[in-house]
Parts: C-alpha cells; sequence; structure tokens
C-alpha cells in the first residue's frame, strides 16, 4: 500500500497515522519533539475541537493539544487502504 502524506491537522479522528515530518516554522518545534512528536512515531487523533480549533492527539501513551496552525505543519503519513 502507498502511504499519504497529509498534515496532522487533516487527519481523521479515530485515525492512526506515523509523522513524517515538522515544517521548519513550527512554532515551539523543540518542546514538539521533547513529548515524543517525532519522525517515525505512530499517532492517534483522538479529537479536533472545531474546525479551526485544536486537536488532541495520543503519542507514546500520552495525550497532547496541539493548535490548528502548529497541527498543519506536521505532516504525517497514512496507508491509503484506511
Amino acid at each position: 500500500m502507498n502511504p499519504k502524506k497529509i498534515s496532522l491537522s487533516n487527519l481523521k479522528i479515530g485515525s492512526k497515522a506515523i509523522i513524517d515530518s515538522l515544517d521548519e516554522e513550527l512554532q515551539y518545534k523543540t518542546r514538539f519533539t521533547e513529548m515524543g512528536i517525532i519522525p517515525g512515531k505512530e499517532i492517534l487523533l483522538m479529537q479536533r475541537y472545531s474546525k479551526k480549533g485544536p486537536v488532541c492527539i495520543k503519542v507514546m501513551g500520552s495525550f497532547v493539544m496541539i493548535r490548528k496552525e502548529n497541527a498543519d505543519k506536521i505532516i504525517v503519513s497514512k496507508d491509503t487502504g484506511e
């Protein structure tokens, strides 16, 4: 199966994906990497709090809230078969 690359903010609720890359302009990039948001890690999109609001993900057993503008700059890969 071919992995499809999308921004984290476009992932469907309940979907799992692998973090592919973090945009160089991502605000608080160092803080995100300290929380385990790094390429190669699996994430699960738990909740989206409105179309322009934050998202809640699960990564490495922890729940993390991310602003939409930052989620737009996190690229994930998911199977197109999902």
